[in-house]
């Protein structure tokens, strides 16, 4: 959307995506229009997940990052993150 070259961090914020609809059966952000949902996806706060599943927030603000230089490097770095926190 930016005119950036993409890369694998572009893939973590689809997979961010996927997560928060997975775990609150939602979309994320919902607009009127294309332009305008392309517009939150840029720019609105990354959506809070509730609880039970609020304590994976920081796993979430790091994959839907606007900045992409904030989200991890690679799906290695996210799994190395989970297992940290025993999710594997």
């Amino acid at each position: 959307a930016l005119g950036q070259p993409v890369d694998g961090r572009c893939d973590l914020y689809s997979l961010g995506i996927i997560t928060y609809e997975m775990l609150m059966r939602a979309k994320p952000y919902q607009a009127q229009t294309a332009q305008a949902l392309l517009e939150l996806h840029l720019h609105a706060p990354v959506p809070q997940l509730k609880a039970p599943y609020d304590m994976l927030q920081p796993l979430l603000n790091r994959m839907m990052a606007k900045n992409r230089d904030e989200r991890y490097k690679s799906a290695q770095d996210l799994l190395d993150e989970l297992a940290g926190m025993g999710f594997y």
